[in-house]
């Protein structure tokens, strides 16, 4: 399973509008220049060798960085984690629909089956979201936000709560939480 590439279709052409459809109106460009910006500088320690970690990874990913990043345990490590961000995110309001799955597969493009199944079952999945908070990396913890944001349109009290409790489980603050949620065009969650 190549989890870069499927992360990579997952955010490419609709920066993960194929969510669903649970966007908006949020493009690739402004999704791209704000990971690129808000991660790309950001190193990793131990998520690979000189290679920048999630940031490196998701500016790559959405063009930021010129090259696409190569297919690597790390980097596929990493993309995994930010693709059960996005799948947890999208399951907040209670499930996740046959048809919803097959908007979202229908989507992808040019991927293989095993990581078509390999997002079925990311979306079946009952949602755990202390589990996905205990495997998010504590360097990672912007991204798998704004990743996890970016896979819902915040319009149920049950998104707002599990994403208060995502960015209260990774340990980010107000400040941190509302200006990805403006520079993601996203509606805030805190008063």
């Amino acid at each position: 399973m190549g989890a870069t590439r499927l992360l990579g279709a997952l955010l490419g052409s609709g920066a993960g509008s194929m969510l669903g459809g649970m966007v908006g109106g949020r493009g690739g460009s402004l999704v791209g220049s704000l990971l690129g910006s808000m991660l790309g500088g950001r190193a990793s320690s131990g998520m690979g060798r000189g290679g920048g970690g999630a940031g490196a990874l998701l500016g790559g990913l959405l063009g930021g960085g010129g090259d696409r990043p190569e297919e690597t345990p790390e980097n596929d490590a990493t993309a995994s984690v930010l693709i059960e961000a996005m799948c947890s995110a999208a399951k907040a309001d209670g499930e996740v629909t046959q048809d919803e799955v097959d908007a979202i597969l229908g989507e992808l493009g040019d991927v293989d089956e095993a990581d078509a199944d390999y997002l079925r079952q990311q979306l079946a999945t009952p949602l755990d979201l202390e589990g996905l908070i205990d495997r998010v990396p504590t360097d990672m913890a912007t991204e798998a936000y704004a990743v996890s944001l970016l896979a819902i349109k915040v319009d149920t009290g049950s998104e707002v709560q599990y994403l208060s409790s995502l960015a209260e489980g990774l340990g980010l603050g107000k400040d941190e939480v509302d200006d990805i949620h403006d520079q993601l065009e996203a509606p805030r969650i805190f008063s």
